[in-house]
């Protein structure tokens, strides 16, 4: 069961952290840093929720877009960020780039190794 589980979010990562990379483009890093901190918290306090759920309703999606939040604010960082063997970085002064810019197959997008 736990294989299926971090399978499942693995995927999930695939698309989120994409999706959260776009929503903070144009952030400062100011505002990064700011938001990375209250992830980590999140994490760092109710990381264990991701692994054994939790009875309380949304608390379980909070800390995954917590996760995702800082998968993606670390992909801002110059070499981006690994994990569960995954790669994402950004270029932020790169040219934006929208959803139709992504390949057929998110899990392809990721495995070549550049989001957005």
């Amino acid at each position: 069961m736990a294989d299926f589980t971090e399978d499942l979010m693995l995927i999930s990562l695939r698309l989120a952290v994409p999706m959260h990379i776009e929503e903070i483009r144009g952030w400062s890093v100011e505002e990064r840093v700011r938001v990375a901190r209250l992830c980590v918290d999140e994490i760092g306090s109710h990381g264990d929720i991701l692994q054994y759920g939790s009875k309380k309703r949304g608390e379980v999606a909070a800390v995954y877009n917590a996760l995702a939040r800082a998968l993606a604010i670390g992909a801002y960082q110059p070499g981006g960020i690994d994990f569960a063997g995954q790669h994402w970085e950004v270029d932020p002064e790169g040219p934006s780039r929208t959803w139709a810019d992504l390949p057929q197959s998110v899990e392809t997008y990721v495995t070549l190794g550049s989001v957005l």
